[in-house]
């Protein structure tokens, strides 16, 4: 107890620390401004815009990232005549993955110069926004680390990464990022929604592997954005536009959404008004859980005008069958007319495992990659210290993480309570989806009735709780066709 106390306390400490250190930087470090935004959707045309002298004075470098070997965007931006303090061109690779310790370089680099105001990144047409805004926050010593262990031949990029980054912590002490911007293709969104093709198959892989679906590529783009900048809307007619535009309200319920022809936007605005908040973005809650919050009447109606609508299911303390359920989620014809679900669930044949749900178009997808809040403080408060934790070197450095993870369960479980989700017995354990779909199409009663079929019956869950308020665990004589869903969970 006395050594968890030492940790806990060290902990809040550093906690102070860095939030003294986050307000500090955005005075004294570069801002970065990051566009993201599938492939023709306007950002290279925006890039051009941003650089045009005649809307603001600030001194601008410009980082363009491209798949292939020949940096097209970078050319086609110093063929316009747009003027930069700097460009660097980050080719055959993209940030988000494969060229991160390059973007830290660059990066680093340009804003300890000392010759800019501001820098705007235009990233690939697959880069995702979520690992880029992560590279702002990750320990530089990590990054090295990180490479030590997978480009260990690399030797000349460590040591310029060394040297870029030689007395900070993070990138964000020297480069903070300002904005995460998507532009959208408003002529091709919905298509490209409901499209079944991945990465590999339209040649655009970052890496060996990488087959990620098209459609949620393009669901993470609009999902982790500060600003959705809707362009070509010239090209679709002005109640389509519309309809689009109040999609992307209801994908990311945070974000500004400006609708645009030719990427045009109040440039001054952009590069003045810092929209990325790391404090809010990480704190965030769950993506269900905050587009509840946008069911008022106006919105809804809102929505619905355009041919749009959502609806939510949450249930506490009544799994799933996992038989049941397994067969309406192999039924596709419920699905209809979904643009959009996500969610999480859990089953009587495995009470402790959180499986997320994911359905963007016509593709789904399970993962396990977080645990419920109470199961996951039963573990850390019963086991403790006597857990192995991948990704720890020493035992004080496995201690002070398994405090942080104490301590970020607690304050969760504390807002489960707060807001409702919380059951007297079975706890944050949930069943919980928001469908986002085509009214026309979209079959809201079928599916809540599908739902309702697949959970536990007055007897069934009679004959769980027998066993689940002894043993914490459910009938040892189910079958579970969950179980080789990928896990990869993060404490």
């Amino acid at each position: 107890f006395t050594e968890m106390r030492r940790f806990f306390f060290r902990g809040i400490e550093h906690a102070q620390h860095t939030v003294f250190a986050q307000h500090f930087r955005y005075f004294s470090s570069v801002p970065v401004t990051v566009l993201s935004g599938f492939l023709g959707a306007g950002k290279t045309t925006l890039m051009n815009d941003i650089l045009a002298k005649k809307r603001h004075d600030h001194r601008i470098a410009v980082v363009v990232n491209d798949m292939a070997e020949i940096n097209v965007d970078a050319e086609l931006i110093r063929n316009s005549g747009s003027k930069t303090s700097s460009m660097v061109e980050l080719e055959n690779g993209c940030i988000c993955c494969t060229l991160k310790d390059d973007l830290v370089i660059e990066l680093s680099t340009l804003a300890q110069e000392g010759k800019i105001d501001h820098i705007v990144v235009e990233s690939t047409g697959v880069s995702e926004p979520l690992p880029v805004a992560q590279t702002f926050s990750t320990p530089i010593s990590e990054l090295i680390d990180t490479m030590e262990q997978t480009n260990q031949g690399d030797a000349d990029k460590r040591k310029q990464l060394v040297q870029a980054t030689q007395g900070i912590e993070v990138l964000a002490d020297v480069a903070h990022l300002h904005s995460l911007v998507t532009v959208v293709d408003c002529s091709t969104f919905l298509d490209h929604l409901n499209s079944l093709k991945n990465i590999a198959e339209l040649g655009m892989s970052t890496m060996p592997g990488d087959t990620r679906p098209l459609a949620y590529l393009l669901a993470e783009q609009v999902q982790f954005a500060n600003l959705l900048i809707l362009n070509k809307t010239d090209l679709v007619s002005s109640k389509d536009a519309l309809k689009i535009e109040k999609l992307l309200h209801l994908l990311n319920p945070s974000a500004q959404v400006v609708p645009t022809t030719n990427s045009q936007i109040d440039v001054a605005q952009l590069l003045s008004t810092r929209t990325y908040d790391e404090k809010d973005f990480n704190a965030l809650p769950a993506w269900a859980e905050e587009l509840a919050k946008t069911t008022e009447a106006k919105q809804t109606s809102e929505a619905l005008e355009y041919g749009l609508d959502h609806f939510s299911i949450r249930v506490l303390g009544r799994p799933l069958h996992a038989g049941r359920w397994a067969k309406v989620m192999n039924t596709p014809e419920l699905f209809q007319g979904i643009l959009r679900a996500k969610g999480c669930f859990w089953t009587s044949v495995d009470p402790d495992t959180r499986i997320d749900y994911s359905l963007v178009g016509l593709t789904g997808n399970l993962i396990i990659n977080t645990m419920w809040a109470q199961s996951g403080l039963d573990i850390f408060e019963k086991q403790g210290f006597g857990l192995k934790l991948r990704g720890t070197e020493s035992d004080s450095e496995k201690n002070a993480a398994i405090v942080a993870a104490i301590y970020r369960l607690r304050k969760e479980v504390e807002r489960l309570q707060a807001d409702d989700l919380w059951h007297p017995i079975t706890h944050d354990r949930r069943v919980e989806f928001v469908f986002i779909g085509d009214t026309s199409r979209m079959q809201q009663e079928r599916l809540r009735q599908a739902v309702e079929g697949a959970l536990l019956t007055r007897d069934e869950l009679r004959t769980f709780f027998d066993v689940f308020t002894q043993t914490k665990k459910g009938p040892a004589d189910l079958t579970n066709p969950f179980i080789s869903v990928p896990r990869c969970v993060v404490v």
